[in-house]
């Protein structure tokens, strides 16, 4: 299996000896797909001819789920962000004006879709180019990618993602989920223009052993005259695909068993002279979102598995999960993962020994993640892009209608509210179906009162989801409803837990209209929905009904089987979000009566309470620790991440030398607010009674310290030298996502690192055994008061010492970033 078509070529070279260097350039540019685009990097500098033993760094910079997020602007809000490839683009310039000619920069897929820009463009394509969904093309060939049968392919604009992805100068992507939402069309066209390959080694043509996708590319580095390092990539996209955008590649496309379909295509790349093997893993680690059993379809995230099983991987650069991965390493193979939303970009630095001309092995490996400095944005990129950005600011700031009342979605999966209601009677009344279906995609959304713009409604209705309507029986009504309150643990929760199984995500809550019933969470998981009733009247199991839901639900996506072969009575491809805007547009003034129709109910009413305050302290968390309650904002009754807290370890890091501090929320019984931090506040409030002692601790044992002030629903602690990221809804113990120095060098496992602590937590009965067990530990001769002192006696305004919280919650990629 040759994917590239340049092999014959590159054994000619290896095998023909010393050759002229620009001669071997040039054939590189054919490897590499397009290394002469603008924005690339430096071409490589003539080096001495590599001596056996010789060694060379090679530094690999991976993205993944870039979603459309170009300019540092979230097109809802109308507000700055603090990520976008622009953003990255001065980042990935530094890497490579200090690594001239040894950088190749990856992505893990999920591109061309998730924001309003990426949507405007794939709209504005499909008007010039034609219907995208009627099957106007076949698959991708093996080679770049076809656009075989596409009236006008090419003669649009250039996808604005692309075009930015060719500005940067990737090497290769990999092809994600969400690259189907538009179609097959959409995603050949943008094959088509990109200056690098998209590689997939687990999808083929419908019912053929044919690769629908370059399964891998050979990229060249030259390490010296008449010698070359090769790299090999390939790639993988969720089999789940088949369920999340089945009508767009039903009968073309097959995405099979990742593992299966990797493991040959590594070892050809070895055979075929790979010195260096990378795998972008449109995956995580393991699990999968959907019943394997069920559907038949093989497992969504299988990175592990990979490392474990496959030989001959040395790195794999994940996604799809929004998570960041600083490093890792599983069975001797190198993991690592950049945030979603180009947030951050992952760089593993891969160091190469030459064994003999033409043969290389990796000796070392080892990955971090970079950051982009929020504001700093390359110029030039963002006015290469500026017509796609504008366009894209003019549509979802247009106004389609006015409302007399602000509609929240806030308590949207506690109680029935007007503004799902509004959607529910906006998909039945198209469908003409008896009940509609959708859930509460984001909490903190709302139709504002007054003018409602496209921004606002695209804010409530944030997926690319088609409407459909599929006939279903009472007992599957049932089970769809079981399914949909397995969103709850149950009531009374367990001590320690909530009522909110925040492992669940909040899109698969669904609220049903057009039928009464009632989720008892006292009540057993699957006999939850109680008084099921339409039109009054009991539901029977064999009485049928037509459901208006979305394209992902109907397909069985998020776990709901029962629905995915329920027989499709209505499919007219027509986008909800557009739905949802031309019904304002037809109304001119929207009011919640007009929609409204209380149709559910949590009970008992305690849960639903509980489950609010759970679910408001949760969003508030996500957007960047903000407080959940009047004590939080305090900083009293013994909360960690407080102004005070901050303010005292700062102290203690100071006046002791040491690189961290650690505060524990219970030092501190009572506290100012951050507007009342005046020294004798502060004095007042910390009191002299911690003796402070500095211990010597590994990353992992400051890491394994620091998940024990996680445990709870909010911080238990502060710091100073850090920054500290973790997921609240992930186990205890396995919380923290990454953990900074002030520098953004991450915490490394193996690093030994000077903290300051009170003496109780690290001897005596109150003592964290992690800390007990420190390497050194050393008494500073000094307290609390006298640490306030030294830091306090240059500082008579300290309100700005407190900064911003450091240990910040990010949840599904959202907040504290």
């Amino acid at each position: 299996m040759d994917s590239t078509g340049y092999l014959p070529t590159l054994q000619r070279i290896r095998a023909a000896g010393p050759r002229p260097l620009l001669r071997i350039l040039a054939l590189g540019v054919f490897f590499a797909a397009g290394c002469g685009r603008a924005g690339g990097p430096p071409s490589p500098a003539p080096q001495p001819r590599a001596g056996a033993g010789s060694a060379v760094d090679l530094v690999l910079l991976g993205t993944t789920d870039v979603h459309g997020w170009l300019y540092p602007h979230d097109y809802y809000t109308g507000r700055t962000t603090d990520h976008g490839l622009a953003l990255l683009k001065p980042v990935i310039d530094s890497v490579r004006a200090a690594n001239p000619g040894r950088v190749f920069l990856f992505d893990s897929g999920d591109l061309l879709q998730g924001t309003p820009l990426a949507l405007v463009h794939a709209r504005e394509a499909t008007g010039r180019v034609g219907a995208e969904r009627e099957g106007a093309t076949s698959a991708p060939d093996a080679g770049h990618g076809s656009t075989e049968g596409v009236a006008g392919a090419g003669a649009e604009g250039p996808n604005p993602v692309i075009h930015a992805m060719n500005l940067l100068g990737y090497d290769a992507s990999a092809i994600g989920n969400h690259e189907y939402n538009y179609g097959i069309p959409h995603l050949d066209r943008a094959v088509a223009s990109a200056n690098f390959p998209f590689v997939s080694a687990n999808i083929f043509r419908h019912g053929t052993r044919e690769p629908a996708y370059r399964p891998y590319v050979l990229l060249p580095y030259v390490a010296g005259e008449g010698d070359t390092i090769l790299v090999g990539v390939t790639g993988n996209t969720p089999p789940g695909v088949h369920i999340w955008d089945r009508s767009n590649v039903e009968g073309r496309l097959e995405f099979r068993d990742v593992v299966a379909s990797i493991r040959p295509v590594v070892a050809e790349l070895r055979a075929r002279g790979a010195d260096l093997v990378v795998v972008l893993s449109h995956g995580g680690l393991e699990g999968t979102s959907y019943d394997t059993a069920a559907t038949g379809l093989p497992a969504e995230n299988e990175a592990a598995r990979l490392a474990r099983e496959v030989p001959g991987i040395d790195v794999i650069f994940l996604g799809h999960t929004h998570r960041e991965l600083a490093d890792t390493t599983i069975n001797g193979v190198l993991l690592t993962q950049a945030a979603n939303w180009a947030r951050s970009v992952a760089a593993a630095t891969v160091r190469l020994k030459r064994i003999r001309r033409g043969e290389w092995t990796v000796i070392a490996k080892r990955s971090e993640i970079l950051r982009p400095t929020p504001g700093r944005a390359d110029t030039a990129f963002l006015a290469a892009l500026r017509d796609a950005h504008e366009r894209t600011v003019a549509y979802v700031n247009s106004v389609v209608g006015r409302s007399p009342v602000r509609w929240e979605a806030r308590t949207a999966r506690v109680e029935d509210t007007p503004i799902l209601d509004f959607i529910n009677e906006v998909q039945r009344r198209v469908a003409g179906a008896d009940l509609s279906a959708t859930a509460a995609f984001n909490l903190r959304a709302a139709i504002p009162e007054g003018p409602i713009r496209v921004a606002d409604l695209a804010g409530l209705y944030i997926y690319d989801n088609t409407l459909r309507a599929v006939r279903i029986t009472g007992a599957e009504l049932r089970a769809y409803l079981e399914k949909t309150a397995e969103y709850y643990r149950g009531w009374p929760p367990a001590e320690g837990s909530t009522v909110t199984d925040f492992e669940v995500p909040g899109y698969n809550f669904d609220v049903v209209s057009g039928v009464d019933y009632v989720i008892d969470l006292s009540r057993p998981v699957g006999e939850r929905i109680t008084e099921l009733r339409f039109r009054g009247e009991p539901v029977r199991p064999d009485q049928t009904f037509t459901l208006a839901l979305n394209n992902y639900r109907q397909g069985g996506g998020g776990g709901y089987t029962m629905l995915a072969n329920a027989p499709v009575i209505y499919d007219r491809q027509e986008d909800i979000r557009d739905l949802l805007i031309e019904e304002v547009r037809r109304r001119g003034t929207i009011r919640p009566g007009d929609y409204f129709e209380a149709n559910w109910r949590l009970v008992p009413a305690e849960a639903a309470a509980a489950a609010l305050r759970e679910q408001t302290s949760r969003e508030l968390r996500a957007r960047g620790g903000a407080p959940s309650s009047p004590a939080d904002a305090t900083g009293r009754a013994g909360r960690g991440d407080t102004p005070l807290a901050r303010l005292l370890a700062d102290a203690r890091r100071a006046a002791t030398g040491a690189t961290v501090a650690i505060v524990a929320g219970d030092e501190l019984p009572t506290g100012p607010t951050s507007a009342e931090l005046t020294p004798e506040a502060i004095r007042a409030a910390a009191g002299a009674g911690n003796r402070l002692v500095r211990l010597h601790l590994t990353g992992a044992q400051l890491r394994r310290a620091i998940e024990r002030f996680l445990a709870d629903d909010a911080p238990g602690a502060s710091v100073s030298g850090l920054v500290v990221r973790y997921d609240p809804t992930r186990p205890d113990g396995s919380r923290i996502l990454t953990v900074e120095l002030p520098s953004g060098e991450p915490v490394r496992d193996d690093g030994l690192y000077a903290v300051v602590v009170a003496k109780r937590l690290a001897s005596g009965p109150a003592a964290l055994p992690v800390l007990a067990t420190a390497l050194l530990r050393e008494d500073t001769g000094m307290d609390d008061a006298a640490a306030l002192d030294r830091f306090l006696a240059d500082r008579p305004q300290v309100a700005a010492a407190a900064g911003d919280a450091r240990v910040r919650a990010v949840v599904d990629g959202v907040g504290g970033w």
